[in-house]
């Protein structure tokens, strides 16, 4: 019986940096729009940036899915009382009428 490849107990994890999460990100948002789950304006993907603490990955408004890449992905602080779509207004840049 052969066992696995590798176990978590001969592999530690190392940890991940900003740099792999942003390209996995990015990653996950050109699949998304692969698979037309960017329909909607608010809709989006995010993921903590590591040594960070409390601060997220998001894609930058007005940005198609299919459009987001590493660099572009944008650092937001977490706010437990206002939540990701009021920080997403906040980021927005104010339009003329």
């Amino acid at each position: 019986h052969a066992g696995p490849i590798m176990s978590s107990a001969s592999a530690p994890r190392q940890p991940r940096t900003e740099r792999e999460v942003r390209v996995d990100l990015a990653a996950a948002y050109r699949l998304a729009a692969l698979a037309g789950w960017d329909d909607t304006v608010y809709t989006h993907l995010s993921a903590r940036v590591p040594g960070r603490s409390g601060v997220y990955l998001i894609n930058e408004f007005g940005l198609g899915f299919d459009e987001v890449c590493a660099s572009n992905l944008v650092p937001l602080p977490s706010a437990a009382a206002s939540g990701v779509t009021s920080q997403r207004r906040a980021a927005m840049p104010s339009r003329p009428p």
